[in-house]
């Protein structure tokens, strides 16, 4: 598993080309503006954050395929003399080759201004380790909309990226939780839970001991889902109602739930820490408990299933 990257996963974090002009006419009222990405399409999708966006690849100099693709979100300003200026964003490239659109009729006549975040993502499972040399070439325009048209050159600047595989195998044990059988009467009320005798173990072995780990549980019912309560499995499987499930990590801490990521995302609440870099160890563990929650006034009797999924994130 450790011999080939991942398509799909996140080889870096959100890089940020600061706040550039690309507009500046004085007297010139522009009534919209947004912006054409015209690199080529990858054949894989990306989500973060409940996002989707669309993969670009990126190619070498010789124009062989790199295995490497990057996403875009754009941050704007735009300003004019009666109306101040207006900061919009994010603003997620998800529309393909095709024109997205940030702002309409917005009378700005001076200070267009973008900053544009990349993040690169693999997309290929066959990505050599080595650094690359990419960038270097147009990847599209703004546009600006009057009574005639502008346009702004997007760039990709320069730049060499270093790829190395390193990560952890992860083993559940057991695999498939069983929680058991619970009476509706142990609950007495929303939110009044009651406990399982079912711990999971999840063990780590990672190729460096020098390596951070954090986690991320999705409710694969929702993956948008950023409570702490699993939402049950829809369908014939599942005949109880008004309850959901919840995992303690450790004994302690509730789990939140939120979109898997493969990269670090200090903003999220539902990634948490497993084991630290300075911990110099190639193995890391932690227990995932089950718990019943009650959801409504009322619980129906039968059989309850929910579906989680792990995502690890290093550093």
């Amino acid at each position: 598993m450790l011999n080939n990257s991942i398509i799909g996963e996140a080889l870096t974090g959100w890089i940020n080309s600061g706040l550039q002009q690309v507009m500046n006419s004085q007297g010139v009222t522009y009534g919209s503006f947004g912006l054409i990405i015209n690199s080529p399409v990858s054949n894989i999708s990306y989500s973060e954050s409940g996002y989707n966006y669309t993969v670009y690849n990126v190619y070498l100099p010789g124009g062989e395929p790199s295995g490497i693709g990057f996403i875009l979100r754009t941050y704007s300003q735009d300003c004019g003399i009666v109306i101040g200026c207006a900061n919009t964003g994010p603003h997620i490239q998800n529309t393909g080759n095709d024109y997205k659109q940030f702002r309409d009729v917005v009378a700005a006549n001076f200070n267009v201004a973008y900053a544009y975040e990349i993040k690169f993502i693999a997309t290929s499972a066959n990505i050599t380790t080595g650094s690359y040399d990419l960038g270097g070439s147009l990847v599209g325009y703004s546009s600006f909309f009057t009574t005639f048209k502008a346009d702004g050159d997007v760039g990709l600047g320069s730049f060499r990226l270093t790829y190395e595989q390193s990560g952890c195998t992860a083993s559940l044990s057991p695999a498939v939780i069983n929680m058991g059988v619970v009476s509706p009467l142990g609950f007495s009320g929303v939110g009044t839970t009651v406990a399982s005798n079912a711990p999971v173990t999840v063990s780590l072995q990672c190729s460096t001991p020098d390596i951070g780990v954090l986690a991320t549980m999705t409710d694969q019912n929702n993956t948008s889902n950023s409570t702490q309560t699993l939402q049950l499995t829809p369908g014939a499987t599942t005949t109880a109602t008004g309850v959901g499930v919840q995992f303690l990590r450790d004994g302690s801490s509730l789990v939140t739930y939120g979109p898997d990521s493969s990269f670090v995302e200090s903003s999220s609440a539902a990634q948490w820490r497993v084991k630290d870099k300075s911990t110099l160890s190639n193995t890391a563990q932690f227990v995932l408990t089950p718990q019943y929650i009650q959801t409504a006034s009322s619980i129906t009797p039968g059989e309850a299933n929910a579906v989680a999924s792990i995502t690890f994130a290093y550093d």
